[in-house]
């Protein structure tokens, strides 16, 4: 199994911007603010460097990374923004696209790849026409463009 040492771990983990953190499930804008803060503060870069002097001297600590399995999509890495009502409840379809490797979102952006458009879409339907971002509104038009079958 892959092992990455701690301060390696806490380094990376100072790579994370806002937007990487509110696509975690769980996290929102105020706790992906106060984590922002944090890694940045004085108090987190003299933990850092505590962890890589005990690496130095060999006494450190070593994280095992568990190897997962990920499945390649024609949507892996493509970000959904969902809208309006379907059949199933939204966040099951968020669990299936994520599940297909893509990233959700609550709100429209340039950086918004598809909107998946229910029916009574509203104020989002309508941004991301403003954006021209691609909009999927069945179940058939999703199929033909990513050759994967969802019911919604």
């Amino acid at each position: 199994m892959p092992t990455l040492t701690a301060s390696k771990f806490l380094q990376d983990l100072k790579s994370l911007n806002k937007e990487d953190l509110v696509q975690i499930k769980g996290i929102g804008e105020v706790l992906a603010d106060n984590f922002i803060d944090f890694i940045n503060s004085k108090r987190y870069n003299i933990l850092l460097q505590e962890f890589s002097n005990l690496e130095q001297q060999k006494k450190g600590l070593n994280l095992e990374i568990p190897n997962f399995k990920t499945i390649k999509t024609s949507i892996t890495g493509k970000k959904f923004v969902i809208t309006g009502t379907f059949s199933k409840a939204r966040n099951e379809l968020t669990k299936i696209l994520e599940s297909l490797g893509a990233k959700s979102s609550k709100s429209i952006s340039s950086q918004t790849d598809f909107l998946l458009a229910g029916q009574k879409a509203g104020l989002k339907l309508e941004k991301a026409k403003e954006l021209n971002v691609l909009i999927i509104d069945s179940k058939e038009v999703f199929f033909e463009k990513f050759n994967i079958k969802i019911d919604f």
